[in-house]
Protein backbone atom coordinates (compact mmCIF):
# COMPACT_ATOMS: atom_id res chain seq x y z
CA UNK A 1 0.00 0.00 0.00
CA UNK A 2 1.86 3.21 -0.94
CA UNK A 3 1.14 6.08 1.46
CA UNK A 4 2.62 9.93 1.85
CA UNK A 5 6.30 10.92 1.48
CA UNK A 6 6.34 10.68 5.21
CA UNK A 7 10.21 12.63 4.64
CA UNK A 8 8.52 15.41 3.22
CA UNK A 9 5.67 15.30 5.23
CA UNK A 10 7.51 15.98 8.22
CA UNK A 11 10.64 16.99 7.44
CA UNK A 12 14.08 15.15 6.54
CA UNK A 13 15.73 14.46 9.87
CA UNK A 14 18.93 13.10 9.17
CA UNK A 15 19.36 11.96 12.52
CA UNK A 16 19.21 7.59 12.63
CA UNK A 17 18.01 7.57 16.08
CA UNK A 18 14.51 9.17 15.26
CA UNK A 19 13.40 6.27 13.25
CA UNK A 20 11.38 4.92 15.37
CA UNK A 21 9.29 7.96 16.10
CA UNK A 22 9.39 8.54 12.26
CA UNK A 23 7.99 5.37 12.19
CA UNK A 24 4.81 5.53 14.78
CA UNK A 25 4.05 8.92 12.93
CA UNK A 26 4.00 7.10 9.90
CA UNK A 27 1.42 4.57 11.27
CA UNK A 28 -0.34 7.53 12.76
CA UNK A 29 -0.53 9.02 9.26
CA UNK A 30 -1.94 6.00 7.83
CA UNK A 31 -4.42 5.21 10.80
CA UNK A 32 -6.03 9.15 10.32
CA UNK A 33 -6.18 8.72 6.62
CA UNK A 34 -8.03 5.42 6.47
CA UNK A 35 -9.92 5.69 9.75
CA UNK A 36 -10.42 9.67 10.83
CA UNK A 37 -9.21 8.60 14.20
CA UNK A 38 -5.58 8.92 16.24
CA UNK A 39 -3.08 6.33 17.13
CA UNK A 40 -4.37 7.56 20.97
CA UNK A 41 -7.69 6.34 20.67
CA UNK A 42 -6.86 2.48 20.55
CA UNK A 43 -5.49 2.91 24.03
CA UNK A 44 -9.25 3.07 24.90
CA UNK A 45 -9.69 -0.35 23.88
CA UNK A 46 -10.06 -3.10 26.25
CA UNK A 47 -8.09 -5.56 24.39
CA UNK A 48 -5.76 -3.32 23.35
CA UNK A 49 -5.12 -2.03 26.89
CA UNK A 50 -3.93 -5.60 27.68
CA UNK A 51 -1.96 -6.71 25.32
CA UNK A 52 -0.48 -2.75 24.16
CA UNK A 53 -0.33 -3.87 20.32
CA UNK A 54 -1.40 -0.88 18.76
CA UNK A 55 0.39 -1.41 15.34
CA UNK A 56 -1.34 -4.67 14.95
CA UNK A 57 -4.54 -3.02 15.52
CA UNK A 58 -3.89 -0.55 13.60
CA UNK A 59 -3.61 -2.51 10.35
CA UNK A 60 -6.69 -4.66 11.02
CA UNK A 61 -8.44 -1.05 11.39
CA UNK A 62 -6.88 0.07 8.13
CA UNK A 63 -7.72 -3.09 5.96
CA UNK A 64 -11.39 -3.13 7.25
CA UNK A 65 -11.76 0.31 6.42
CA UNK A 66 -9.78 0.21 2.77
CA UNK A 67 -11.05 -3.14 1.96
CA UNK A 68 -7.72 -4.26 1.80
CA UNK A 69 -5.57 -7.63 2.39
CA UNK A 70 -2.89 -5.59 3.87
CA UNK A 71 -0.68 -6.69 0.89
CA UNK A 72 -1.08 -10.25 2.78
CA UNK A 73 2.30 -11.57 1.30
CA UNK A 74 4.01 -8.59 -0.12
CA UNK A 75 6.93 -9.01 2.75
CA UNK A 76 10.25 -7.30 2.39
CA UNK A 77 12.70 -7.74 5.12
CA UNK A 78 15.20 -5.38 3.76
CA UNK A 79 12.85 -2.55 3.31
CA UNK A 80 13.20 0.60 5.12
CA UNK A 81 10.64 2.08 7.63
CA UNK A 82 9.22 4.45 5.32
CA UNK A 83 8.77 1.20 2.56
CA UNK A 84 6.87 -0.97 4.82
CA UNK A 85 3.67 -2.11 3.61
CA UNK A 86 1.22 -3.18 5.87
CA UNK A 87 2.21 -6.98 5.99
CA UNK A 88 5.64 -5.57 7.14
CA UNK A 89 4.18 -3.20 9.85
CA UNK A 90 1.85 -5.94 11.02
CA UNK A 91 5.29 -8.84 10.97
CA UNK A 92 7.06 -6.13 12.87
CA UNK A 93 4.75 -5.70 15.63
CA UNK A 94 4.39 -9.23 16.23
CA UNK A 95 8.27 -9.20 17.14
CA UNK A 96 7.76 -6.64 19.80
CA UNK A 97 6.25 -6.45 23.50
CA UNK A 98 4.25 -3.72 25.54
CA UNK A 99 3.58 -1.90 28.08
CA UNK A 100 0.52 0.63 28.31
CA UNK A 101 0.11 2.78 30.79
CA UNK A 102 -2.34 5.93 29.90
CA UNK A 103 -1.36 7.52 26.82
CA UNK A 104 2.81 6.03 27.00
CA UNK A 105 3.35 3.05 25.14
CA UNK A 106 6.56 0.97 25.87
CA UNK A 107 7.91 -1.27 23.00
CA UNK A 108 10.06 -3.72 23.56
CA UNK A 109 11.98 -6.36 21.26
CA UNK A 110 10.38 -9.81 21.89
CA UNK A 111 12.88 -12.44 21.47
CA UNK A 112 10.62 -15.65 21.57
CA UNK A 113 8.78 -13.87 19.18
CA UNK A 114 11.23 -13.18 17.57
CA UNK A 115 12.92 -16.41 17.09
CA UNK A 116 9.85 -18.41 17.18
CA UNK A 117 8.49 -16.65 14.04
CA UNK A 118 8.12 -18.30 10.96
CA UNK A 119 8.74 -15.70 9.03
CA UNK A 120 11.76 -14.91 10.09
CA UNK A 121 12.87 -19.11 9.68
CA UNK A 122 15.83 -18.14 7.07
CA UNK A 123 17.14 -14.39 9.17
CA UNK A 124 20.84 -15.07 10.33
CA UNK A 125 20.48 -12.03 12.05
CA UNK A 126 17.21 -10.36 13.14
CA UNK A 127 18.93 -7.40 14.71
CA UNK A 128 19.13 -6.41 10.80
CA UNK A 129 15.48 -6.47 9.67
CA UNK A 130 13.76 -3.50 8.56
CA UNK A 131 17.10 -1.82 8.42
CA UNK A 132 17.84 -2.28 12.45
CA UNK A 133 14.44 -1.19 13.25
CA UNK A 134 14.44 -3.30 16.42
CA UNK A 135 17.54 -2.12 17.36
CA UNK A 136 15.56 1.08 18.85
CA UNK A 137 12.98 -0.98 20.71
CA UNK A 138 14.83 -1.37 23.66
CA UNK A 139 12.22 -0.22 26.15
CA UNK A 140 12.01 2.78 24.11
CA UNK A 141 8.10 4.91 25.40
CA UNK A 142 5.88 6.83 22.78
CA UNK A 143 3.62 9.36 24.08
CA UNK A 144 0.76 8.54 21.79
CA UNK A 145 -1.10 11.96 22.96
CA UNK A 146 1.64 14.08 21.34
CA UNK A 147 4.22 11.64 19.59
CA UNK A 148 6.75 12.55 21.11
CA UNK A 149 9.54 10.24 22.54
CA UNK A 150 8.41 9.89 26.28
CA UNK A 151 11.62 7.93 27.12
CA UNK A 152 14.60 6.90 24.89
CA UNK A 153 16.99 4.58 26.31
CA UNK A 154 19.97 3.22 24.33
CA UNK A 155 19.61 1.51 21.22
CA UNK A 156 20.07 -2.46 21.27
CA UNK A 157 24.54 -2.98 21.29
CA UNK A 158 26.03 -6.05 20.98
CA UNK A 159 29.27 -7.82 22.25
CA UNK A 160 32.72 -7.44 20.85
CA UNK A 161 32.83 -9.68 17.88
CA UNK A 162 28.79 -10.66 17.73
CA UNK A 163 28.46 -9.59 14.24
CA UNK A 164 30.59 -7.87 11.62
CA UNK A 165 30.14 -4.37 12.35
CA UNK A 166 31.61 -5.24 16.19
CA UNK A 167 34.32 -7.44 14.95
CA UNK A 168 37.80 -6.21 16.63
CA UNK A 169 38.74 -5.32 12.59
CA UNK A 170 35.86 -2.61 12.47
CA UNK A 171 36.10 -1.42 16.26
CA UNK A 172 39.57 -1.06 16.22
CA UNK A 173 39.37 1.42 12.68
CA UNK A 174 36.05 3.06 14.48
CA UNK A 175 38.95 3.54 17.34
CA UNK A 176 41.77 4.81 14.95
CA UNK A 177 38.93 7.67 13.11
CA UNK A 178 36.98 8.38 16.62
CA UNK A 179 37.07 12.12 18.30
CA UNK A 180 36.16 10.43 21.46
CA UNK A 181 37.27 6.84 23.07
CA UNK A 182 36.24 6.07 26.06
CA UNK A 183 35.69 3.04 28.49
CA UNK A 184 33.25 2.64 31.21
CA UNK A 185 32.45 -0.32 33.88
CA UNK A 186 29.87 -2.83 32.88
CA UNK A 187 27.60 -3.06 35.67
CA UNK A 188 25.51 -6.51 36.51
CA UNK A 189 22.56 -4.97 37.52
CA UNK A 190 18.85 -4.20 36.41
CA UNK A 191 18.04 -2.06 33.89
CA UNK A 192 15.96 1.30 35.16
CA UNK A 193 15.44 4.70 33.16
CA UNK A 194 13.88 8.13 34.01
CA UNK A 195 12.98 11.15 32.65
CA UNK A 196 11.38 14.62 34.05
CA UNK A 197 7.84 14.75 31.97
CA UNK A 198 5.93 17.54 34.42
CA UNK A 199 3.19 14.98 35.11
CA UNK A 200 1.62 14.77 38.55
CA UNK A 201 0.33 11.49 37.88
CA UNK A 202 4.24 10.20 38.72
CA UNK A 203 6.41 10.37 40.90
CA UNK A 204 7.65 13.82 41.19
CA UNK A 205 6.71 14.40 37.63
CA UNK A 206 9.01 11.78 36.96
CA UNK A 207 8.26 8.87 34.38
CA UNK A 208 10.48 5.84 35.28
CA UNK A 209 10.28 2.60 33.61
CA UNK A 210 11.81 -0.80 34.36
CA UNK A 211 13.35 -3.17 31.27
CA UNK A 212 9.94 -3.73 29.21
CA UNK A 213 7.60 -2.57 31.96
CA UNK A 214 5.80 1.02 33.03
CA UNK A 215 3.62 -0.54 35.82
CA UNK A 216 5.08 -1.04 39.42
CA UNK A 217 3.03 -4.12 40.34
CA UNK A 218 4.35 -6.15 37.39
CA UNK A 219 7.91 -5.44 37.58
CA UNK A 220 10.02 -5.37 41.77
CA UNK A 221 12.46 -3.67 40.65
CA UNK A 222 10.28 -0.94 39.26
CA UNK A 223 8.47 -1.12 42.53
CA UNK A 224 11.44 -1.18 44.31
CA UNK A 225 13.17 1.86 42.35
CA UNK A 226 10.24 4.18 43.69
CA UNK A 227 10.65 3.43 47.16
CA UNK A 228 14.45 4.41 46.67
CA UNK A 229 13.69 7.69 45.38
CA UNK A 230 11.17 8.31 48.04
CA UNK A 231 13.66 7.53 50.60
CA UNK A 232 17.26 8.33 49.04
CA UNK A 233 16.32 9.78 45.78
CA UNK A 234 16.57 13.60 46.19
CA UNK A 235 19.44 14.00 44.64
CA UNK A 236 18.30 12.16 41.30
CA UNK A 237 15.21 14.00 41.66
CA UNK A 238 17.19 17.23 41.54
CA UNK A 239 19.58 15.87 38.71
CA UNK A 240 16.27 14.48 36.71
CA UNK A 241 14.03 17.36 37.21
CA UNK A 242 17.12 20.01 36.00
CA UNK A 243 17.62 17.77 33.01
CA UNK A 244 13.68 17.46 31.21
CA UNK A 245 14.84 16.81 27.79
CA UNK A 246 17.59 13.96 28.96
CA UNK A 247 16.32 10.10 29.57
CA UNK A 248 18.58 9.29 32.20
CA UNK A 249 19.60 5.32 32.34
CA UNK A 250 20.89 3.49 35.86
CA UNK A 251 21.49 0.05 36.89
CA UNK A 252 19.63 -0.90 39.90
CA UNK A 253 22.02 -3.03 42.62
CA UNK A 254 20.02 -4.83 45.21
CA UNK A 255 20.80 -8.10 47.21
CA UNK A 256 17.26 -8.89 46.82
CA UNK A 257 17.91 -8.51 43.01
CA UNK A 258 20.72 -11.12 42.08
CA UNK A 259 23.05 -11.22 39.43
CA UNK A 260 26.56 -13.10 38.87
CA UNK A 261 28.52 -9.78 40.01
CA UNK A 262 27.98 -10.25 43.77
CA UNK A 263 28.35 -5.95 44.65
CA UNK A 264 29.27 -5.01 48.19
CA UNK A 265 26.00 -3.63 50.17
CA UNK A 266 27.43 0.01 50.27
CA UNK A 267 26.88 -0.57 46.49
CA UNK A 268 22.75 -0.74 46.73
CA UNK A 269 20.40 1.68 44.88
CA UNK A 270 20.46 3.55 41.19
CA UNK A 271 24.60 3.70 39.37
CA UNK A 272 23.75 6.47 36.43
CA UNK A 273 25.20 4.44 33.06
CA UNK A 274 23.70 6.61 30.21
CA UNK A 275 21.91 9.52 29.21
CA UNK A 276 20.50 10.13 25.67
CA UNK A 277 18.34 13.57 24.64
CA UNK A 278 14.99 12.77 23.09
CA UNK A 279 14.73 15.42 20.59
CA UNK A 280 17.72 14.59 18.50
CA UNK A 281 18.61 11.30 20.11
CA UNK A 282 22.05 12.38 20.89
CA UNK A 283 23.91 9.72 23.19
CA UNK A 284 26.34 11.24 26.12
CA UNK A 285 29.71 10.39 26.62
CA UNK A 286 30.38 9.01 29.54
CA UNK A 287 32.57 11.75 30.74
CA UNK A 288 29.21 14.13 30.29
CA UNK A 289 27.60 11.21 32.48
CA UNK A 290 30.78 11.07 34.76
CA UNK A 291 30.28 15.10 35.52
CA UNK A 292 26.58 15.24 35.72
CA UNK A 293 26.74 12.61 38.37
CA UNK A 294 29.48 14.04 39.93
CA UNK A 295 27.72 17.28 39.82
CA UNK A 296 24.51 16.31 41.92
CA UNK A 297 26.64 13.75 44.15
CA UNK A 298 24.73 10.53 42.42
CA UNK A 299 26.64 7.44 41.85
CA UNK A 300 27.82 6.59 38.60
CA UNK A 301 29.88 3.81 36.39
CA UNK A 302 33.62 4.02 36.68
CA UNK A 303 35.64 5.44 33.96
CA UNK A 304 38.78 3.71 32.90
CA UNK A 305 41.90 5.89 31.61
CA UNK A 306 42.96 2.27 28.92
CA UNK A 307 43.48 1.73 25.24
CA UNK A 308 41.41 -0.96 23.76
CA UNK A 309 44.44 -3.52 24.08
CA UNK A 310 44.94 -2.81 27.89
CA UNK A 311 41.45 -3.21 28.11
CA UNK A 312 42.05 -6.67 25.89
CA UNK A 313 45.00 -7.43 28.30
CA UNK A 314 43.02 -7.38 31.02
CA UNK A 315 40.16 -9.40 30.19
CA UNK A 316 41.77 -13.21 31.50
CA UNK A 317 42.74 -11.67 34.73
CA UNK A 318 39.19 -10.38 35.72
CA UNK A 319 36.98 -12.39 38.55
CA UNK A 320 33.82 -12.56 36.42
CA UNK A 321 32.21 -12.61 40.18
CA UNK A 322 33.72 -8.78 40.99
CA UNK A 323 33.35 -7.61 38.02
CA UNK A 324 31.12 -8.02 34.34
CA UNK A 325 33.34 -5.78 32.26
CA UNK A 326 33.70 -2.99 30.35
CA UNK A 327 31.28 -0.86 27.72
CA UNK A 328 33.46 1.27 24.69
CA UNK A 329 32.04 4.29 23.79
CA UNK A 330 33.53 5.49 20.44
CA UNK A 331 31.59 8.77 18.84
CA UNK A 332 28.30 7.20 20.16
CA UNK A 333 29.11 3.56 18.76
CA UNK A 334 28.96 0.98 21.69
CA UNK A 335 30.18 -2.02 22.59
CA UNK A 336 30.22 -4.80 24.86
CA UNK A 337 32.95 -6.32 26.12
CA UNK A 338 32.59 -9.01 28.88
CA UNK A 339 35.17 -11.08 30.79
CA UNK A 340 35.88 -14.64 30.27
CA UNK A 341 35.49 -15.32 33.83
CA UNK A 342 32.49 -13.43 33.77
CA UNK A 343 30.72 -15.85 30.79
CA UNK A 344 32.44 -18.86 32.45
CA UNK A 345 30.13 -17.75 35.37
CA UNK A 346 27.53 -16.92 33.43
CA UNK A 347 27.54 -20.85 31.47
CA UNK A 348 29.81 -23.00 30.70
CA UNK A 349 29.88 -23.63 27.31
CA UNK A 350 30.45 -27.64 27.25
CA UNK A 351 26.71 -27.47 28.98
CA UNK A 352 25.30 -24.31 28.19
CA UNK A 353 25.09 -24.78 24.30
CA UNK A 354 22.86 -28.03 24.92
CA UNK A 355 19.31 -28.27 24.06
CA UNK A 356 18.05 -28.19 27.95
CA UNK A 357 19.77 -24.71 28.35
CA UNK A 358 18.25 -23.23 25.18
CA UNK A 359 14.61 -24.62 26.20
CA UNK A 360 15.46 -22.78 29.73
CA UNK A 361 16.28 -19.14 28.21
CA UNK A 362 13.70 -19.76 25.77
CA UNK A 363 11.18 -20.14 28.42
CA UNK A 364 12.21 -17.13 30.41
CA UNK A 365 13.24 -14.74 27.60
CA UNK A 366 16.47 -14.38 27.40
CA UNK A 367 17.35 -16.55 24.30
CA UNK A 368 19.37 -13.52 22.49
CA UNK A 369 21.71 -12.55 24.81
CA UNK A 370 22.45 -15.97 26.31
CA UNK A 371 23.17 -16.95 22.68
CA UNK A 372 25.28 -14.14 21.85
CA UNK A 373 27.61 -14.80 24.50
CA UNK A 374 28.63 -18.36 23.25
CA UNK A 375 31.40 -18.54 20.80
CA UNK A 376 30.48 -17.85 17.27
CA UNK A 377 30.90 -21.60 16.20
CA UNK A 378 28.08 -22.87 18.56
CA UNK A 379 25.80 -19.56 17.58
CA UNK A 380 23.94 -21.35 14.39
CA UNK A 381 23.70 -24.58 15.99
CA UNK A 382 21.74 -22.82 19.10
CA UNK A 383 19.87 -20.59 16.73
CA UNK A 384 18.38 -23.30 15.22
CA UNK A 385 17.66 -25.29 18.88
CA UNK A 386 16.11 -21.80 19.46
CA UNK A 387 13.73 -22.07 16.50
CA UNK A 388 12.97 -25.49 17.25
CA UNK A 389 11.73 -24.94 20.65
CA UNK A 390 9.56 -22.10 19.75
CA UNK A 391 8.16 -23.10 16.54
CA UNK A 392 6.83 -26.17 18.36
CA UNK A 393 5.33 -23.34 21.49
CA UNK A 394 3.46 -21.41 18.66
CA UNK A 395 1.98 -25.23 16.85
CA UNK A 396 0.68 -26.45 21.03
CA UNK A 397 -0.70 -22.83 21.76
CA UNK A 398 -2.53 -22.82 18.53
CA UNK A 399 -3.69 -26.45 19.02
CA UNK A 400 -4.89 -25.78 22.22
CA UNK A 401 -6.89 -22.28 20.98
CA UNK A 402 -8.72 -24.59 18.47
CA UNK A 403 -9.49 -27.56 20.76
CA UNK A 404 -10.94 -24.55 23.21
CA UNK A 405 -12.61 -22.86 20.23
CA UNK A 406 -14.51 -25.99 20.13
CA UNK A 407 -16.51 -26.12 23.30
CA UNK A 408 -19.72 -24.13 22.47
CA UNK A 409 -20.38 -20.77 24.79
CA UNK A 410 -22.94 -21.26 27.82
CA UNK A 411 -21.37 -25.05 28.24
CA UNK A 412 -21.41 -25.94 31.64
CA UNK A 413 -17.85 -26.76 33.26
CA UNK A 414 -18.28 -30.72 33.57
CA UNK A 415 -19.52 -30.85 29.75
CA UNK A 416 -16.84 -29.36 28.59
CA UNK A 417 -14.37 -31.61 30.73
CA UNK A 418 -16.13 -34.82 29.04
CA UNK A 419 -15.71 -32.66 25.61
CA UNK A 420 -12.10 -32.18 26.45
CA UNK A 421 -11.58 -36.18 26.98
CA UNK A 422 -12.29 -36.81 23.49
CA UNK A 423 -8.67 -34.98 22.54
CA UNK A 424 -6.58 -38.22 21.95
CA UNK A 425 -2.96 -36.19 22.86
CA UNK A 426 -2.61 -36.01 26.34
CA UNK A 427 -0.40 -33.60 26.71
CA UNK A 428 -2.88 -31.16 24.76
CA UNK A 429 -5.54 -32.23 26.27
CA UNK A 430 -4.47 -31.22 29.51
CA UNK A 431 -3.26 -27.71 28.65
CA UNK A 432 -6.51 -27.29 26.95
CA UNK A 433 -8.25 -27.54 30.06
CA UNK A 434 -5.94 -25.56 32.10
CA UNK A 435 -6.62 -22.67 29.43
CA UNK A 436 -10.66 -23.16 29.92
CA UNK A 437 -10.39 -23.22 34.03
CA UNK A 438 -8.03 -19.55 33.05
CA UNK A 439 -4.97 -20.93 34.23
CA UNK A 440 -1.78 -19.66 32.73
CA UNK A 441 -0.12 -22.66 30.05
CA UNK A 442 3.26 -22.82 28.83
CA UNK A 443 3.91 -25.75 26.71
CA UNK A 444 8.21 -25.30 27.10
CA UNK A 445 7.95 -25.28 30.91
CA UNK A 446 6.07 -27.59 33.57
CA UNK A 447 6.47 -27.42 37.05
CA UNK A 448 6.97 -30.50 38.53
CA UNK A 449 6.68 -30.96 42.37
CA UNK A 450 9.15 -27.89 43.57
CA UNK A 451 11.23 -27.99 40.02
CA UNK A 452 10.66 -26.44 36.55
CA UNK A 453 10.87 -28.95 33.44
CA UNK A 454 11.59 -27.66 30.47
CA UNK A 455 10.75 -29.36 27.40
CA UNK A 456 12.90 -31.92 26.20
CA UNK A 457 13.98 -32.50 21.91
CA UNK A 458 12.76 -35.99 21.73
CA UNK A 459 9.56 -34.79 22.69
CA UNK A 460 9.44 -32.22 20.25
CA UNK A 461 10.34 -35.05 17.60
CA UNK A 462 7.69 -37.39 19.05
CA UNK A 463 4.99 -34.57 19.01
CA UNK A 464 5.66 -34.41 15.36
CA UNK A 465 5.89 -37.78 14.55
CA UNK A 466 2.65 -38.36 15.63
CA UNK A 467 1.30 -35.50 13.16
CA UNK A 468 0.71 -35.97 9.02
CA UNK A 469 2.35 -32.69 8.78
CA UNK A 470 5.48 -32.14 10.01
CA UNK A 471 6.46 -29.47 8.04
CA UNK A 472 6.36 -26.81 11.26
CA UNK A 473 9.26 -29.02 12.72
CA UNK A 474 10.89 -28.59 9.49
CA UNK A 475 10.98 -25.12 9.22
CA UNK A 476 11.33 -24.36 12.17
CA UNK A 477 15.16 -26.21 11.59
CA UNK A 478 15.67 -23.96 7.81
CA UNK A 479 18.51 -21.62 8.24
CA UNK A 480 20.67 -20.37 6.17
CA UNK A 481 24.33 -21.34 7.52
Amino acid sequence: MKDMDYGLAHGREANHSNRLLWFFRRIEDLYKRYTGKRLYDLCQVESIQRTGNILAAAVLDICETSQSQHDAMDIDLSRSWQEMTLADIKLFSECLKYSLKDEFLLVHYDERAMWGNTALGKVEDVWKIYQGLLMECRSTVVNLKSMEYALLPFAKFRNLGEAEEYSLEVVREKIENAATVEFSEKLDGSFIQMRYIGDDRFLYGILISSSGLLDPERSYQLANTLAFMKEKGENIRHMVTGMPEVTFMFEWIDEGDPHVVGYPIEMQGLHLVGMRHVGCGRQYAYTNVAQTAAAYNVPATKLYAMTLEEVLATLGELHGSEREGYVLYVDGFLVKIKCPDFLGLFHDFAIKRGFDAIAKVAAEGNADDYISMLPKGYQLDARRKLRKILTYEQDIIKRVEEECAKIPEGVDRKTAMIMFDKIEDKFIRSLARQKYLGRPINPIARKKGANIQYVKEGEIDEYYSRQTNVSAKDCAMDVDA
